[in-house]
């Protein structure tokens, strides 16, 4: 399995596990942060990280971004981590993480789970300030007519826009 297939799953996921019914995946912005999945519950006012991983040498390198040391900085008010099977275990997994696994028939398990029901999650802070860049790009290149398309939860990249513009002025 890729990551980009990693990713699409955790797009899908967010949508049709989570709720979420705003999805972007790996949007690049000033935050030197880049979710491989991030999504927002309007209705309960929760956003959800996703950070997908092939290979175990990638899990270990992420403990030193930031959003391990400095984790009330950075967005995502649940996270999760999302491998192939047998990848991490989940002791391996970092305080406040969740675990799944993709399994694969394309389905997602979940290895770690919040125990309790979703209402009695403890209550978090918000963490609005760190996911408004991601909000403001998604904004700006809606604005700049840039194609976004909600079932991978990308919109067309700059470069892309780019050839797309110059192969149009060809013609």
């Amino acid at each position: 399995m890729t990551h980009s297939e990693l990713v699409h799953l955790a797009a899908i996921w967010l949508r049709k596990h989570h709720r979420c019914s705003v999805v972007f995946t790996e949007m690049v912005t000033r935050s030197d942060i880049i979710p491989d999945a991030i999504g927002w519950r309007v209705d309960v006012r929760w956003s959800i990280l996703i950070e997908c991983k092939i290979s175990r040498a990638d899990f270990c390198s992420d403990r030193s971004k930031r959003i391990h040391l400095d984790p009330e900085n950075a967005p995502g008010q649940e996270r999760w981590y999302l491998v192939p099977p047998g990848l991490v275990t989940p002791e391996e997994v970092p305080e406040g993480w969740f675990l799944a696994e993709a399994q694969p028939s394309g389905k997602i398990k979940k290895i770690t789970k919040f125990k309790g029901k979703e209402w009695e999650r403890p209550v978090l802070p918000m963490r609005s300030v760190q996911e408004v860049p991601y909000l403001l790009s998604a904004l700006r290149r809606h604005d700049l007519g840039i194609p976004f398309n909600p079932k991978t939860g990308r919109f067309r990249t700059f470069k892309e826009e780019k050839t797309l513009l110059l192969l149009k002025e060809t013609e």
